[in-house]
């Protein structure tokens, strides 16, 4: 784990149903956002979720979820 401002990091959804689902800008915790209605079920949500340290030469990861709502 990297100390001081590359420690620092910061999550948000890059790509996805923000309608859906939320991240934790903090935790990079991804959170449904409300109930899913009937014609929700039987869906696939790709959401693509990047996360950013402050550092002076910040660096970028991004990362694919895959959520099936059966």
């Amino acid at each position: 784990m990297d100390s001081g401002l590359n420690g620092n990091v910061s999550y948000f959804l890059a790509e996805g149903d923000r309608d859906k689902f939320e991240v934790d800008a903090v935790r990079g915790e991804i959170r449904l956002v409300g109930a899913l209605s009937d014609r929700d079920v039987d869906h696939i949500y790709s959401l693509h979720v990047s996360a950013t340290d402050k550092g002076t030469d910040a660096k970028t990861v991004n990362s694919k979820h895959v959520w099936y709502s059966g």
